[in-house]
């Protein structure tokens, strides 16, 4: 399902929190390996199986962001929608360790996080859509200028493995606000690319191509939508998503 404007569609702001009773049927995003590490003096951590993770500040750095760079430690996933606000409100996504799908795959750093949704149909035929956007900076929808990235970006790549295989998921790319149909927003993402991959159960490097993308500042760094016509919850786990030369 293409994304849609907040003005056509249910779609709120908020950091990504963890909310364990919705998790405990489905599950949630991730932000370092559990178990044992050791923090170092750049807020990195060593996790246990070697892998050097950063540790999410809540406060993306200064731009301009140089190529390349891991989504989570400049964006922050705030840009939560939906086509309505009970879709929308349950979207449930943690970054606690426990409930990461582990091991992690080798050599990914940054945060790793689960996604879990609860459908909630509506209409005849009864459909649902919802997602959450990383957004630049933080709950921006094009109210503000999006995030200065150096150019040079060729692709965006994440880890994404589903809870039970099969979930088919739309990624994107850019693309917040580029209708402007809503004057009071006047900030736009130059470019949108998207793909949509029907996931495994165990961890998948995926790629969108970003060839020929114009950009200076960027809004929205990458996101997840899922669209069903089930009551089925949908669970699966991100990890790594970074922008690449």
């Amino acid at each position: 399902m293409p994304y849609v404007h907040p003005a056509k569609s249910f779609v709120t702001s908020r950091h990504v929190t963890v909310r364990v009773a919705a998790l405990v049927a489905l599950s949630a995003p991730f932000a370092v390996a559990c178990g044992d590490s050791k923090s170092t003096s750049s807020g990195t951590t060593t996790s246990p199986d070697g892998g050097v993770t950063t540790q999410p500040t809540g406060t993306p750095a200064a731009g301009p962001v140089d190529v390349p760079f891991l989504v989570s430690e400049e964006f922050s996933a705030s840009g939560y929608m939906g086509d309505s606000e009970a879709a929308r409100n349950s979207i449930a996504m943690s970054t606690t360790g426990s409930d990461c799908l582990l091991p992690r795959a080798s050599g990914a750093a940054g945060t790793c996080y689960t996604v879990g949704w609860t459908p909630v149909l509506s209409g005849d035929p009864g459909i649902s859509w919802a997602g959450v956007y990383w957004q630049g900076p933080t709950d921006n929808w094009g109210g503000k200028p999006g995030k200065d990235v150096v150019a040079g970006a060729t692709k965006v790549s994440f880890y994404a493995a589903g809870r039970t295989g099969g979930e088919e998921i739309q990624f994107k790319v850019g693309d917040v606000n580029t209708k402007m149909d809503d004057p009071t927003l006047t900030y736009k993402d130059s470019f949108g690319v998207s793909k949509t991959f029907t996931l495994t159960t165990t961890w998948t490097r995926y790629e969108i191509p970003l060839e020929g993308a114009q950009y200076t500042q960027v809004i929205g760094a990458f996101a997840w939508i899922a669209t069903t016509t089930s009551r089925a919850g949908i669970s699966f786990y991100l990890d790594d998503i970074r922008w690449e030369k």
